[in-house]
């Protein structure tokens, strides 16, 4: 996952929770730590994407995600893609395009070539 739009990043720094996080993961805050986000992570613990891999208790730096548009890969059916829909994901790093039931990617764009979404989460958690 990376983000898209150009913008400035505002930079997190923080405590990194059980089971470490790689560069790149979509992060959410679970118990005042940074972790990987998983499938039915809710909107408002999302924080942003890991700029760098970190191990359990150590320092990571998260670029906040507020309203940014973030571009990832995306599993499931490509009929299923539309835009102002809202997506569940798969992983830290993949969006589930099949799971529309409770999810925090709310799709802005995307490519059926390159098998990618573009999105935002409208709702994330803010830390500064």
């Amino acid at each position: 996952m990376y983000f898209i739009d150009g913008k400035m990043s505002t930079v997190y720094e923080g405590i990194v929770g059980t089971g470490g996080i790689a560069k790149g993961d979509l992060c959410v805050i679970t118990s005042n730590t940074i972790v990987k986000a998983a499938a039915a992570a809710t909107v408002k613990t999302v924080i942003g994407i890991a700029t760098e891999a970190a191990v359990d208790t150590a320092m990571a730096s998260i670029e906040l995600c507020g309203d940014r548009i973030i571009r990832a890969p995306y599993a499931g059916t490509a009929s299923n893609l539309g835009t102002n829909k809202i997506f569940d994901l798969t992983d830290s790093t993949t969006v589930n395009i099949n799971d529309v039931a409770d999810g925090s990617c709310f799709c802005v764009g995307y490519s059926t070539a390159n098998t990618t979404i573009d999105f935002i989460v409208p709702a994330a958690q803010r830390v500064v």
